[in-house]
């Protein structure tokens, strides 16, 4: 993330698109990412393609360009869950 200077020219115009801020789950032998798409479909087709080159699974979750205009993600709205 970018450190905030005190000279708001150097502040970056729009938010971040954070492809990273995910929510990951764990199975046995797959990885599912629940991945927030901002409706850039260039960027969020990139993203999409990047975590499955890892080899995860990709949901992508719609919706999140006006949570990223506040700072906030994907995982920064969900709260975590423990499954047996």
């Amino acid at each position: 993330m970018l450190k905030k200077t005190t000279k708001p020219e150097f502040w970056p115009g729009y938010p971040y698109l954070k492809h990273a801020n995910v929510l990951v789950e764990n199975e046995v032998n797959l990885k599912t990412v629940y991945l927030p798409k901002y409706g850039f479909e260039a960027i969020d087709r990139v993203a999409i393609s990047a975590w499955q080159k890892v080899g995860c699974r990709v949901v992508p979750v719609r919706g999140f360009a006006i949570s990223a205009m506040y700072g906030g993600s994907l995982r920064c709205c969900a709260k975590v869950i423990r499954r047996n």
